[in-house]
């Protein structure tokens, strides 16, 4: 059974390096554009002038997390599309509540009671899910337990603190607005909620795992739940007016979800890294020799389904690695590029065409087909050796035969 990883040194280490340059630089930029906003709002005298600049730069902050999750969701591996399309999911459920908002106090559009809060309120269960699924596809079912008892704990002790320090004022206001009241005590317990399977999600995601992102939706959604159970006296009294400091607080809040699609983006093409890629960087020669047999494994009788794969042009692929990279479908070219490779003084790969129903596990000898025999034999008198074995175990440059 997985166990729940406990904070860890290795875990306050790998916290270092979210704050990379490339997320410094949208941690500021969100900053300064929240503090801009911010203080464009506190300059206006109150009204609809500052209410629409408060609306626009919310608008726009829920816009940035639309597109930095959707970008998540397009840069996904499949295991791990459906913990995204949840955030995404959140943040077009927020982005909904706030083009009504604007709809209503800039448009003066009619619209239903509460018809705002259904949108604010949903994504925060969405996020909640997203963490659990995430969790769920690391394999960690101990920390999907935990996630969900902490979010019990927090959402108990939430409406235990609620209930004592505004008793009075909620049981006036349910028998005058009883939807509009609990929509406004349900925005501080389920982002409070969605913050702590965040946390829950931080220190339960494998140690080798990244946790820029986790961590940078646990800022936004954190900044979100301290911004709603502020917003709760304002809202229930009906007091609340643009230009306080939760603005800023909401506005980065969404930021922090957009930044954290772009991070996992980061993650993701920074785990991409081959065995070719890594050549290049520890500048090791090794000259690999791919059988493109069309598919992943033999099929001399033409009959397993999905073995088709089409011949993929793996020396380019390894030319935008840095590497030195020949396409070869003829017997008599293969040496010629074998030599080429070798003098390249770099890591490279040969991309050999062969036929689509050879495999060098059912051919150890290599002998089978003329192509592939072919290979070998101009390959071992290049290098004046016996046999193809024994050139894999010495340690010069290596060749591989892949498939």
């Amino acid at each position: 059974m997985a166990r729940r990883a406990l904070p860890s040194l290795s875990h306050v280490r790998y916290l270092r390096k979210i704050f990379a340059v490339g997320g410094r630089r949208q941690y500021l930029v969100a900053l300064a554009l929240a503090l801009a906003a911010y203080a464009l709002e506190r300059l206006l005298p109150a009204g609809e002038t500052r209410t629409a600049v408060a609306d626009l730069a919310l608008t726009g902050a829920a816009i940035s997390a639309v597109v930095g999750t959707s970008g998540a969701v397009r840069a996904a591996s499949a295991p791990d599309r459906p913990a995204w399309g949840s955030f995404l999911l959140g943040a077009l459920a927020w982005l909904g509540s706030q083009l009504l908002r604007d709809a209503s106090q800039l448009a003066a559009l009619p619209l239903p009671p509460n018809a705002i809060d259904f949108g604010y309120i949903l994504a925060a269960p969405l996020f909640t899910l997203g963490f659990v699924l995430m969790l769920v596809r690391h394999g960690q079912r101990l920390a999907v337990y935990a996630l969900l008892l902490d979010v019990g704990a927090v959402v108990l002790v939430l409406v235990a603190v609620i209930t004592l320090f505004l008793a009075k004022t909620i049981t006036y206001d349910m028998t005058m607005d009883t939807f509009g009241t609990i929509s406004a005590l349900l925005y501080p317990v389920v982002y409070v909620a969605a913050t702590g399977a965040a946390l829950s999600v931080l220190f339960g995601l494998p140690a080798e795992e990244p946790r820029s992102a986790a961590f940078t939706l646990f800022v936004g959604i954190g900044l979100n739940a301290l911004a709603f159970t502020l917003y709760l006296p304002a809202l229930i009294q009906g007091s609340f007016v643009p230009g306080t400091f939760l603005d800023p607080l909401w506005m980065l809040g969404m930021a922090a979800i957009g930044i954290a699609g772009w991070q996992s983006v980061a993650d993701r093409d920074r785990a991409v890294e081959t065995e070719l890629s890594t050549a290049v960087k520890d500048k090791i020669n090794v000259v690999c020799v791919v059988s493109l047999n069309g598919g992943w494994t033999a099929d001399p009788d033409g009959k397993k389904p999905g073995r088709d794969l089409g011949y993929t042009r793996y020396d380019q692929m390894a030319e935008a690695l840095g590497c030195y990279g020949e396409y070869v479908e003829q017997p008599q070219d293969i040496r010629p590029a074998l030599e080429r490779a070798f003098a390249a003084g770099r890591p490279a790969l040969v991309n050999v065409k062969t036929e689509p129903f050879f495999s060098v596990r059912e051919h150890p000898n290599h002998d089978s087909l003329p192509l592939t025999r072919s290979i070998v034999r101009q390959y071992c008198e290049l290098e004046s050796l016996p046999n193809f074995y024994d050139r894999l175990h010495r340690l010069h440059p290596a060749l591989l035969i892949c498939e």
